[in-house]
């Protein structure tokens, strides 16, 4: 577990074949799937699975400690975790009010969907979607591609969302009728919308209205899509070519890891083209706006996974990614531009973690 003070710190680490209350932890063969407050308690649990299961760890008085473990082909209530006759791997593994009222685990999988409830110790299934059920206008299918959570009708409930070669599917687990349908070949505000070449590039809440927005690419450009008033529609959009504040639009760019970097209700998207930071954009009054960030051409080597983190306390978003040969946590700043906080080469002893 680290944190940025002046430099990177690591609170707390375990090593390899660690035996957390009956779960040995082992790094080749286990896999750290997220992280999120599954109890309500304000403070974020850590799921990890393997081949035998799955284990809910929780960091309680220095030191991590089993929360509560599920056994492969356990049943909670109609759902079976791990059932080998439904056979391959689960994916999901998000934590969020998938019923509006309290955090829950998002488990996919071959049979189809289920969120789970942490409650009194053990995990109880709450909502579940079998392949091949209607939920609205939606026939289950979890063979779609999982594309990730975002908060798309309303501001208290998580919503799923899958895609395939044809259509792009919302989802609203407690409310089937809201689950909405994007079809290839029909106009949404000004984007037409095609899966075989449109890319769902990210989530984020870019007009700062507490609801998310997803950021869209085509060969023709980029757009902003949101659910307004029981529709799908364009809340900004750009061609190729479009300068904007000196950033040339190209939707093969990476439009990824959005967050506050401001400090703003709103999120900014930050643009890379896995060798350069190209661009920091922002929704503004309808249309894209490019911040001014100086000090750009930092990245060295070929980027090679980024993500986004509170890591200094200050309120804003930083900007981590990793190459080849380090991690590097980036400020960003529209008056004072990108500033790397803080690098760290890949194998280096932080504080002998």
């Amino acid at each position: 577990l680290l944190s940025l003070r002046g430099s990177l710190i690591c609170d707390f680490s375990i090593p390899d074949k660690t035996n957390i209350d009956g779960w040995l932890f082992d790094k080749t063969t286990d896999t750290v799937q997220c992280s999120g407050d599954i109890d309500n308690d304000g403070i974020d649990e850590i799921i990890i699975t393997d081949t035998l299961g799955l284990a809910i760890v929780k960091y309680m008085e220095g030191s991590l400690r089993l929360i509560v473990r599920v056994a492969s082909s356990t049943a909670r209530g109609n759902w079976i975790y791990g059932d080998a006759a439904n056979g391959g791997r689960y994916c999901g593994y998000k934590i969020s009010k998938f019923n509006g009222q309290q955090n829950e685990l998002l488990l996919i999988s071959k049979q189809g969907i289920a969120t789970v409830s942490l409650q009194d110790g053990n995990l109880i299934s709450m909502q579940i979607l079998k392949n091949g059920e209607l939920h609205a206008n939606w026939k289950v299918n979890t063979g779609d591609h999982f594309l990730g959570v975002a908060k798309l009708f309303d501001d208290t409930e998580t919503n799923i969302v899958f895609e395939n070669n044809i259509d792009m599917h919302l989802v609203s687990i407690t409310n089937p009728d809201q689950t909405f349908t994007l079809r290839t070949g029909i106009r949404y505000g000004g984007w037409l919308f095609n899966r075989a070449d449109n890319t769902i590039q990210c989530f984020g809440d870019f007009d700062g209205d507490g609801l998310d927005e997803f950021f869209i690419s085509s060969p023709w450009g980029i757009g902003i899509l949101k659910w307004i008033n029981g529709i799908v529609t364009s809340v900004a959009m750009a061609p190729n070519g479009t300068n904007i504040n000196g950033y040339i639009v190209d939707n093969k760019n990476v439009f990824a890891s959005p967050g506050n970097y401001l400090a703003t209700k709103n999120q900014e998207i930050i643009v890379h083209n896995n060798a350069q930071l190209l661009a920091v954009l922002e929704l503004d009054n309808g249309a894209f706006k490019s911040l001014n960030i100086p000090n750009k051409n930092f990245i060295s080597g070929d980027l090679a996974g980024e993500f986004v983190a509170k890591m200094d306390r200050d309120q804003k978003c930083d900007w981590l990614f990793k190459n080849s040969g380090a991690l590097y946590v980036v400020n960003i700043d529209e008056t004072t531009g990108s500033k790397i906080e803080n690098i760290v080469e890949i194998n280096a002893d932080i504080n002998e973690c």
